[in-house]
């Protein structure tokens, strides 16, 4: 159950890091005044929505809500405490640190991402699957190759360790999932 929440906890920290990020871009150049009043503006929209909680996309509206409202706050804060006339993402420690950090993850994804292109697999087939393979795939029109590419797309593995492939349809000369 818990691994199950996982992913949507992680999915609802992204967007309350977006939105933190998108108020700290919309608040540039703004003054204290406007900050103030973007702040109460967000503070009254927090309140609203919530007030509407029945599903699951209302508690990561509330969320992202809180955290739009929270950099409001900060933002506020660092201007007083900074002197800032008008707000500036590049004179707030925390905004450099955040984006500082925001570009290492982006890096250390990427990274991930080529690492993963840069896969081989090699699966020595026997003669007889490498036959029916390439039958099935010249039927269809398409490289045998192309053919072992799509059910690699579509390959997961059960809860007992089997190898599946999950089922798809290939009409000639192009694919169609399902």
């Amino acid at each position: 159950m818990e691994s199950e929440r996982r992913p949507v906890r992680k999915a609802i920290d992204n967007a309350k890091i977006r939105a933190r990020a998108a108020v700290r871009r919309r608040a540039a150049d703004m003054t204290a005044e406007q900050v103030e009043k973007a702040t109460d503006e967000a503070h009254m929209h927090e309140r609203i929505r919530s007030r509407l909680c029945e599903t699951e996309d209302d508690v990561r509206a509330i969320g992202i809500a809180v955290a739009e409202h929270t950099e409001w706050r900060r933002i506020g804060y660092v201007m007083e405490e900074e002197g800032l006339e008008v707000y500036d993402p590049e004179r707030d420690p925390t905004a450099v640190r955040w984006a500082r950090e925001e570009t290492e993850r982006e890096r250390q994804a990427q990274a991930r991402q080529d690492g993963a292109a840069k896969m081989v697999l090699t699966v020595p087939l026997a003669g007889e699957t490498y036959r029916q393979l390439r039958a099935c795939a010249g039927a269809h029109g398409i490289t045998p190759q192309r053919l072992i590419g799509l059910l690699a797309e579509r390959v997961g593995t059960t809860p007992g360790g089997l190898v599946e492939v999950a089922p798809f349809a290939v009409e000639s000369g192009a694919d169609i999932d399902k």
